[in-house]
């Protein structure tokens, strides 16, 4: 096998990983050979199959050259192998550089193809732009009139309008991963607090996951305290955690996500667990009249409270879904869409 070859199977590995890059390579292409149609439908001189440019108008070799440009940008930040911690910088790359792209294809488009992309431009702006916006209101308002074509001043106003939904939407997406930072961040400390009081526990031997039961102490494991209680407690907490982020995974709506928002969301469910399930006991050992009689159910507690740390991360995981259907490059409704058709010759 060719050292070409090669680097073909290794890009398409890598593309098919995640249906975002995906996107970003079907809509780059057509973007691409949608220009080069547009490129020859208004008599400039482009090599159909490299797509190298011989002759036209300036104004329309700009906007040729700009919207390959992007389009390569996109493929290779989408095709990049990159560390976990890179992964949401080069998709935010990949679906920016693609959506310039878009942007710079509304100049070259002959106005037969326009129009036939209004209702996908509508559909975009109609997600991102505010229903105030005036680019918004006047693309809303806009009826192109058959036979006169679409006049220069109102293909600047579809551009703008268009440009300014994508712009929004780098905004949100930018919103998104400062909210998954957040989760991170916050995940990181509970987990550094969690194994901190287990430290503590095992310095002191304190009993605090134990029970009195009248003269005797009930304890995770055994009948006296152990240097090893909280940390057990804590790790049962985070497996009934775990099967509560696995719940909401499973129920959760099917969209790609690139910034690993779910990850970050289920990474906080996990480390919150060890923690709801020790203070969980603690108001139980707390409460007037109530004792356990055995180890079996300070694990049992320690497994519900663990898992009922669901009902504190529910508004964060509403609150994630809400951010990444804003955030789609196309729309709430149509989330990592595939690319257009392409238009016929």
């Amino acid at each position: 096998m060719s050292r070409a070859e090669t680097d073909e199977r290794s890009i398409s590995h890598t593309v098919a990983k995640s249906r975002w890059r995906v996107t970003c390579e079907t809509r780059t292409d057509w973007m691409e050979r949608t220009a080069r149609i547009a490129a020859i439908k208004r008599d400039c001189t482009v090599d159909p199959v490299s797509g190298v440019w011989s002759a036209g108008p300036e104004e329309f070799h700009v906007a040729y050259s700009g919207v390959l440009l992007n389009a390569a940008q996109s493929k290779r930040a989408a095709r990049s192998r990159c560390i976990p911690w890179e992964y949401a910088g080069y998709a935010d790359i990949a679906i920016s550089r693609m959506q310039a792209a878009d942007a710079l294809l509304v100049r070259l488009l002959t106005d037969e193809m326009l129009c036939g992309e209004l209702p996908r431009i509508r559909q975009t702006v109609q997600s991102h732009l505010e229903p105030h916006d005036q680019r918004r209101r006047w693309l809303d308002s806009f009826r192109e009139e058959d036979g006169k074509g679409i006049a220069p001043v109102d293909r600047q106003r579809i551009e703008s309008a268009l440009r300014g939904a994508y712009i929004a939407n780098g905004f949100t997406r930018g919103r998104l991963r400062t909210f998954n930072n957040i989760l991170l961040v916050a995940a990181a400390v509970l987990i550094a607090l969690t194994v901190l009081l287990g430290v503590l526990n095992a310095h002191w031997g304190s009993s605090l996951a134990c029970n009195e039961l009248g003269d005797k102490l009930i304890c995770p494991l055994g009948n006296k305290p152990n240097a090893s209680d909280i940390l057990l407690i804590e790790l049962i907490g985070a497996a009934g955690a775990t099967l509560s982020a696995v719940y909401s995974l499973a129920r959760a709506q099917r969209v790609e996500d690139p910034y690993m928002v779910h990850v970050g969301q289920a990474i906080l469910k996990v480390s919150l667990g060890g923690i709801t399930a020790l203070l969980g006991l603690l108001l139980l050992f707390a409460t007037p009249g109530f004792s356990v009689t055995s180890a079996w159910q300070i694990f049992a507690f320690a497994a519900i409270f663990g898992y009922s740390q669901q009902a504190f991360t529910r508004f964060i995981d509403s609150r994630g879904d809400e951010l990444l259907k804003a955030a789609s490059p196309n729309g709430p409704e149509t989330f990592w869409a595939t690319a257009p058709r392409d238009h016929e010759q």
